[in-house]
């Protein structure tokens, strides 16, 4: 055999070799950290997503006026040039039992109160088993494995939101005489569409309503949503008594010292996601 056919041959082995152990440093190493890379920019995409939203909810419950907002949130990501894979996820809206009412009497009318919340639950990531947790106008960062949930801000915002922006509030009084009238109004949570799964986009959807209702000859306001340790019966007190509504608390309840009528604004935020 003659040598420049061996120099041939061992420089094809060579040129073997060198491929081989691109090819597996490209799997061991260089792919794993880029779908790592592009899993962080994901998760920080979706942390966006959650901030905005929780600005979105914040404004539309501090307002009550007629509104709605769309979100879309990266279900999954993670995918490179060398590895289209990608995880995915799951968007879930869970409206929690009755938290609280309020009752307005001799009309015989209960309007209760709810909890709500959004979450993120990645599956397949290719960083940390990181998901988001919307919550009574606090962001959570939630750890799947560990079912431990932190706050993304370190002020939590679940007292001053249930006290500011869901607790039943007046916004108006008038009336002549022996003859009052006070504008009040409230907010619910509710949802249709609860949940959404795979690795594309899906979209948070929520709107809020606010129809009016009268209630005539009202005698008192009742309530409770104990939630966070408010006391909404006695805020609301407050409000109405530095508004000169003739009124006083009785029994934990607001009693109205003439002929009172009540014009609610029930406003219904619903939440979907799809």
């Amino acid at each position: 055999m003659k040598d420049s056919a061996v120099s041939v041959v061992i420089g094809y082995m060579i040129l073997l070799a060198i491929t081989v152990s691109f090819i597996s440093l490209l799997n061991a190493v260089w792919i794993p950290q880029m779908k790592q890379q592009a899993e962080v920019e994901h998760l920080g995409q979706v942390e966006q997503s959650f901030l905005s939203l929780a600005t979105d909810i914040d404004r539309m419950t501090t307002f009550r006026q007629n509104s709605s907002i769309n979100h879309r949130v990266q279900l999954g990501g993670g995918d490179v040039s060398f590895s289209p894979v990608r995880s995915s996820g799951s968007l879930r809206v869970n409206v929690s039992p009755e938290t609280g009412k309020m009752t307005i009497s001799d009309n015989f009318t209960t309007i209760p109160f709810y909890d709500l919340n959004i979450s993120y639950i990645p599956a397949g990531n290719f960083w940390v088993e990181q998901g988001y947790l919307w919550e009574n106008g606090t962001v959570y960062v939630t750890k799947i494995s560990s079912k431990t949930h932190t706050q993304l801000d370190l002020d939590d915002h679940a007292g001053p939101f249930i006290s500011q922006n869901l607790r039943p509030r007046m916004e108006h009084v008038g009336g002549t005489g022996n003859y009052t009238t006070v504008t009040l109004s409230t907010v619910s949570f509710s949802s249709h569409n609860a949940s959404v799964s795979g690795n594309g986009f899906g979209t948070i959807r929520a709107g809020i309503t606010c129809p009016a209702e009268n209630y005539t000859n009202v005698k008192s306001i009742d309530g409770v949503l104990p939630e966070k340790g408010t006391n909404w019966i006695s805020d609301l007190y407050g409000d109405m008594n530095r508004s000169g509504v003739p009124c006083k608390m009785e029994g934990g309840k607001i009693v109205f010292d003439q002929q009172t009528e009540v014009i609610l604004r029930r406003c219904s935020f619903c939440m979907e996601v799809e």
